[in-house]
Protein backbone atom coordinates (compact mmCIF):
# COMPACT_ATOMS: atom_id res chain seq x y z
CA UNK A 1 0.00 0.00 0.00
CA UNK A 2 1.26 3.40 -1.20
CA UNK A 3 0.49 6.88 0.04
CA UNK A 4 -0.09 8.38 3.28
CA UNK A 5 -1.48 6.93 6.36
CA UNK A 6 -4.16 8.66 8.92
CA UNK A 7 -6.25 7.80 11.35
CA UNK A 8 -9.94 8.04 11.08
CA UNK A 9 -10.01 11.42 13.01
CA UNK A 10 -11.00 15.31 11.79
CA UNK A 11 -8.10 16.68 12.45
CA UNK A 12 -8.15 20.34 13.11
CA UNK A 13 -8.29 23.23 9.89
CA UNK A 14 -10.24 19.92 8.24
CA UNK A 15 -13.89 19.76 7.45
CA UNK A 16 -15.67 16.93 9.17
CA UNK A 17 -17.46 14.48 6.28
CA UNK A 18 -20.94 15.59 5.40
CA UNK A 19 -22.34 12.22 6.24
CA UNK A 20 -20.68 12.11 9.87
CA UNK A 21 -22.35 16.05 10.21
CA UNK A 22 -25.43 15.00 9.10
CA UNK A 23 -25.64 12.12 11.88
CA UNK A 24 -24.45 14.35 14.54
CA UNK A 25 -26.94 16.83 13.78
CA UNK A 26 -29.37 14.80 13.37
CA UNK A 27 -29.17 13.60 17.08
CA UNK A 28 -28.05 16.53 18.37
CA UNK A 29 -31.87 17.80 17.17
CA UNK A 30 -33.22 14.97 18.99
CA UNK A 31 -31.15 15.34 22.11
CA UNK A 32 -32.92 16.54 25.50
CA UNK A 33 -29.05 18.09 26.78
CA UNK A 34 -25.91 18.71 24.56
CA UNK A 35 -23.07 17.57 26.70
CA UNK A 36 -19.85 18.98 25.51
CA UNK A 37 -16.53 18.22 26.54
CA UNK A 38 -12.97 18.62 26.31
CA UNK A 39 -13.76 21.18 23.36
CA UNK A 40 -12.67 24.30 22.76
CA UNK A 41 -15.39 25.06 20.26
CA UNK A 42 -12.59 26.63 18.26
CA UNK A 43 -13.77 24.20 14.58
CA UNK A 44 -17.12 25.51 12.73
CA UNK A 45 -18.73 22.02 13.14
CA UNK A 46 -18.37 22.16 16.53
CA UNK A 47 -19.97 25.56 16.70
CA UNK A 48 -22.68 24.58 14.45
CA UNK A 49 -24.14 21.89 16.39
CA UNK A 50 -24.34 23.62 19.50
CA UNK A 51 -26.01 26.29 17.62
CA UNK A 52 -28.61 23.50 16.42
CA UNK A 53 -29.19 22.94 20.00
CA UNK A 54 -29.11 26.62 21.04
CA UNK A 55 -31.75 26.92 18.38
CA UNK A 56 -34.15 24.18 19.86
CA UNK A 57 -34.01 25.93 23.32
CA UNK A 58 -32.03 22.40 24.35
CA UNK A 59 -30.16 22.99 27.81
CA UNK A 60 -25.91 22.77 26.95
CA UNK A 61 -23.65 22.00 29.12
CA UNK A 62 -20.04 22.80 28.61
CA UNK A 63 -16.83 20.58 30.16
CA UNK A 64 -13.54 22.61 29.38
CA UNK A 65 -10.77 23.96 31.14
CA UNK A 66 -10.58 27.43 29.84
CA UNK A 67 -12.24 29.80 27.67
CA UNK A 68 -14.71 27.95 24.56
CA UNK A 69 -15.81 29.73 21.53
CA UNK A 70 -19.54 28.77 23.15
CA UNK A 71 -19.49 29.71 26.70
CA UNK A 72 -21.49 32.55 25.93
CA UNK A 73 -24.59 30.32 24.77
CA UNK A 74 -23.72 27.66 27.32
CA UNK A 75 -26.85 26.78 29.75
CA UNK A 76 -23.77 25.42 32.30
CA UNK A 77 -19.95 26.20 31.83
CA UNK A 78 -17.94 23.90 34.06
CA UNK A 79 -14.18 25.34 33.95
CA UNK A 80 -12.82 21.48 34.57
CA UNK A 81 -11.47 18.42 33.43
CA UNK A 82 -13.38 16.43 31.11
CA UNK A 83 -12.32 13.11 31.99
CA UNK A 84 -12.97 13.38 36.12
CA UNK A 85 -15.86 15.36 35.35
CA UNK A 86 -16.85 12.55 33.36
CA UNK A 87 -16.14 9.89 35.62
CA UNK A 88 -17.74 11.73 38.60
CA UNK A 89 -20.84 12.05 36.61
CA UNK A 90 -21.11 8.55 35.63
CA UNK A 91 -20.72 7.12 39.50
CA UNK A 92 -23.58 9.44 40.16
CA UNK A 93 -25.52 8.01 37.63
CA UNK A 94 -24.93 4.38 38.14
Amino acid sequence: MRGILKPDVVFFGEFVPTPVYRQAAALVQGADVLLVAGSSLAVNSGIRLLEIARRRRTPIVIVNRGVTKGDARATLKLDAGATPTLVAMARALA
